[in-house]
């Protein structure tokens, strides 16, 4: 978005109802506001934004910085911050990262606590919010970033040098959605960082620069020190913002086919385990790697998605398999193991995807009174508001599954894959099992009627489409 062509020009008043349009509806916006040019611009125009609205619709608005700690200037850079969202009216939340720091990957790290941080801020503001809300008025939470188009540009080019595919060449989306119904919403990508400085220096506002954007054993500093030079090739950060808008809108048509293949293709079991028919993999290319990387996503609950080279051997395998009708040996990615098998009653082979317990077991959480819980990223989980003890959530476990089947034998004809149940959510009371709420169907005694009002699968998303849910 730029006036007439400048990179340069302060953002007018006119434009900041069509920038700042991706913000309408929602009743909670928690800014991230570092106390650098972009995201100081954002909470100006955020401030002025908001005065055009009528009362009724101006959504509360809470500015967050987190403290990461390493450098002795941060605490006070914070407190400013605090200071001049003060002076607009905002409520400000200094997050600090306590701990210990990395020796290397210092800047992946801090991305990583600092949207933990932000993340978990937003989560229980907007929880807090409910509570306050008309019953069966719903709010709408977003989390508000200042990526610009000179970030945009940078991060086609790092993904670039990696050899990412269309997904990752799409760049940063401008509003993603998170599973517990959290936005992330980034309104500034297509506005040059120059403009943003420029906004500032009209209104005479202020910023912090962090020598940290100085530091050339950076990536992102190293691209923007070549910046002249790339723009005399034509890598303009407006092209590449171009290019990237124009590969999202190609993502999305692969994400729509990906969701099809899905839908056609694959059984999630409510959430237990995935069946996949070995045959979709026979002629399926970029389709089937991208359905099959949603499945592992979700599937693979809290462990780390896979690379997408990873996905793509193992695509390549099952269509070898496929093709020679072979046998294939079970294998483990992104959290999850893998293996082509027959169905009990059915002649056509599937690929059976089950979540792997992993190292490190899988969550152990407390929910309270009313609480919501997304449990290994596979699970909605929501206690009743009417609890006067909080629930204590963890694994079912190989145990807890043969302590199950000897007191009910019958669910050996359950079809339930013991691989499979150990991985489901159960209740407890001490080392007491008192639930497992995906068994309900089979009897209301373990649904955990009276503890939980909801305990459901997450479905299938394909990032970049509409959402896809197959149980």
């Amino acid at each position: 978005m730029t006036a007439n062509g400048n990179d340069d020009a302060p953002i007018s008043d006119r434009e900041i109802a069509l920038l700042l349009a991706s913000l309408t509806g929602f009743s909670l916006l928690v800014l991230a506001v570092s106390g650098g040019s972009d995201s100081m611009a954002l909470m100006h125009l955020v401030s002025r934004w908001r005065g055009t609205l009528e009362e009724g619709q101006r959504p509360e608005v809470l500015v967050a910085t987190v403290d990461h700690g390493l450098r002795p200037e941060s605490r006070h850079e914070a407190e400013v911050v605090g200071q001049v969202s003060a002076q607009l009216g905002f409520g400000h939340v200094i997050l600090t990262w306590d701990g210990k720091k990395p020796v290397s990957g210092v800047q992946a790290a801090a991305r990583e606590e600092r949207y933990r941080l932000l993340m978990g801020l937003l989560a229980e503001r907007s929880r807090l919010q409910m509570r306050h809300r008309a019953e069966g008025e719903g709010a709408r939470a977003a989390l508000v970033t200042a990526h610009t188009q000179d970030d945009q540009a940078e991060t086609l080019l790092m993904r670039l040098a990696r050899g990412s595919g269309i997904q990752g060449l799409s760049g940063i989306m401008p509003m993603t959605e998170r599973d517990d119904g959290i936005w992330l919403v980034r309104p500034l990508l297509e506005v040059p960082k120059a403009r943003l400085k420029a906004t500032l220096e009209a209104d005479g506002q202020t910023w912090i620069e962090d020598p940290s954007n100085d530091d050339v054993r950076f990536e992102r500093v190293r691209l923007r020190e070549a910046r002249e030079m790339l723009a005399s090739l034509g890598l303009t950060s407006r092209a590449l913002g171009r290019s990237a808008r124009r590969l999202q809108r190609v993502q999305a048509l692969v994400a729509e086919a990906a969701g099809q293949w899905i839908e056609a293709n694959a059984n999630f079991n409510e959430g237990a385990y995935a069946t996949v028919k070995l045959a979709a993999f026979s002629d399926a290319g970029e389709v089937a790697v991208r359905g099959l990387q949603a499945i592992l996503s979700r599937m693979g609950g809290d462990a780390s998605d896979p690379e997408l080279s990873q996905i793509e051997t193992l695509v390549d395998s099952l269509a070898d398999t496929a093709a020679a009708n072979a046998e294939m040996a079970s294998t483990t990615l992104g959290g999850c193991i893998i293996e082509v098998a027959r169905q009990r009653g059915a002649n056509e082979p599937v690929v059976r995807i089950f979540r792997e317990a992993g190292s490190y077991g899988l969550p152990i959480r407390y929910l309270h009174a009313g609480e919501s819980e997304i449990w290994d990223r596979r699970f909605r989980l929501t206690a009743s508001p009417d609890l006067s003890d909080p629930i204590y959530v963890a694994a079912l476990g190989a145990d807890g599954w043969a302590q199950l089947k000897r007191e009910r034998p019958d669910l050996a004809d359950f079809g339930l894959p013991a691989r499979a149940a150990a991985t489901l959510p159960a209740l407890w009371l001490e080392a007491r099992l008192v639930a497992v709420p995906y068994l309900g169907a089979l009897d209301v005694n373990l649904s955990g009627e009276g503890r939980l009002t909801e305990a459901a699968f997450l479905g299938v998303e394909v990032s970049g489409g509409k959402p896809r849910v197959a149980t």
